[in-house]
């Protein structure tokens, strides 16, 4: 008789345990880098050694850690200069994508309505890509391999409305840019234009969370301090299945493994007779 475990949460819940990657979930699957909430009540990441971490970044002056509406905790934006960054330490290449399909989601509130940056690789302005929210709230995609080409959603879907959205944008190099809030598609751009190497001319890109790197404009600041978490950058095209279960409450939370919640364990019962049900404290 099989035993089957499952960490239960609400959808409303972030992970308080400390918890890292559920190499396991179909949301891990070309995973690149990840900065997910950055600490719970009682729970901290202990980060995968497989990803590119947010150890990896330096916050500016600006960035003020604060509970996000899940419980969690996120990085909150107070003026248009902050920004989590890399600095002078470049990325690792497959960051910056290269000739390479690449996914970025993320999740986030704001009431601004400006120009605002919420990931990009493009170091001092030149090569490399930025998802962002453009004037008039559409969700863009700007590429640039050496000519750069900006791609919308066409309509307006980061909602300054202050309530937590999910964010995200599907890179098809060779056909479609798709668009995503929560969890749905709300547009597709062609992009096979701007198909060459994102990479910069020196080999190198420059990664940066709420800001375009070097650049002391357009940070995700909304006055009140817009918030950012869960961001994540993948190497693939990321299924539309995947991308909703990214926002669907019952499945939201899959990609974050909890050392020490509480599990349960179903035993299948026979006909007739009552399922037994078991709790049992996991520890990694």
């Amino acid at each position: 008789m099989l035993l089957r475990s499952r960490q239960r949460r609400s959808g409303l819940e972030a992970p308080r345990w400390p918890f890292t990657l559920n190499r396991d979930s179909p949301q891990a699957q070309g995973l690149t880098a990840w900065w997910p909430i950055i600490s719970g009540s009682g729970g901290s990441y202990v980060p995968d050694s497989s990803l590119y971490n947010f150890s990896a970044l330096v916050a500016s002056s600006g960035i003020v850690i604060q509970p996000n509406p899940f419980g969690g905790f996120g990085a909150s934006f107070t003026t248009v200069s902050t920004s989590l960054s890399s600095g002078s330490t470049d990325a690792p290449l497959h960051i910056g994508a290269g000739t390479n399909d690449f996914s970025v989601f993320a999740w986030g509130t704001t009431t601004d309505s400006g120009r605002r940056v919420i990931f990009s690789t493009r170091e001092g302005g030149t090569d490399g890509y930025r998802l962002y929210k453009f004037d008039g709230s559409t969700l863009e995609l700007q590429l640039d391999d050496g000519s750069n080409t900006s791609y919308n959603s066409a309509t307006d879907l980061i909602v300054d409305d202050g309530f937590p959205h999910l964010w995200g944008v599907t890179a098809d190099r060779s056909a479609d840019a798709t668009f995503y809030e929560d969890g749905v598609v709300h547009g597709t751009a062609n992009i096979s234009a701007r198909n060459g190497n994102l990479i910069g001319s020196a080999g190198e890109n420059e990664v940066s969370v709420g800001q375009n790197p070097g650049s002391s404009t357009q940070g995700w600041d909304n006055g009140g301090g817009g918030m950012l978490w869960d961001v994540r950058v993948y190497n693939r095209v990321v299924p539309s299945a995947v991308a909703h279960a990214m926002y669907d409450p019952s499945t939201r939370w899959d990609l974050y493994y909890e050392l020490g919640r509480v599990s349960y364990f179903f035993v299948p019962a026979a006909a007739g007779i009552s399922d037994y049900r078991f709790r049992h404290r996991f520890f990694g």
